[in-house]
């Protein structure tokens, strides 16, 4: 499978990156490297040097790898920044995001579906599963 990882030359993207050439896949890496690292970038996979705010360099990249998955975990992650600046933090992590959907299905060739978003997020570490709390509930649970 063609896979596309954004943000693969991060930590967390630099290791699914690897996962996935250890698991036979083709992939390529879409990443500015403004908190990433060259050295961190898998061998076989294909590197794209550029920024998800660049709609005309997302489309290349789509255009010539034609991935069949993107697994997106680019992101804008100083949080000083993102206090100092919300409207560049907001354009870097929701926009740019919006932006790299849009050019998913734009590119899809007749023969195969639209490249399949893998969403990702350290955010929601943990159990998803937990009893929904009510106002009978007890705070401090005994069983």
């Amino acid at each position: 499978m063609r896979i596309l990882v954004t943000g693969g030359a991060g930590f967390i993207g630099s290791h699914v990156v690897d996962r996935f050439v250890e698991r036979g896949h083709e992939v390529a890496v879409l990443d500015n490297l403004s908190s990433g690292f060259r050295a961190l970038v898998n061998p076989a996979a294909r590197l794209y040097e550029a920024d998800l705010t660049d709609a005309a360099a997302v489309e290349r990249c789509f255009a010539e790898f034609r991935p069949e998955l993107v697994d997106h975990h680019a992101a804008q992650i100083d949080v000083r920044r993102s206090v100092d600046d919300p409207v560049f933090d907001a354009g870097t992590n929701i926009v740019a995001a919006l932006g790299l959907l849009q050019a998913s299905p734009a590119t899809a060739s007749a023969s195969s579906s639209t490249p399949r978003p893998a969403e990702r997020s350290t955010a929601r570490a943990g159990s998803c599963r937990r009893p929904r709390r009510t106002r009978s509930t007890p705070s401090r649970p005994t069983a």
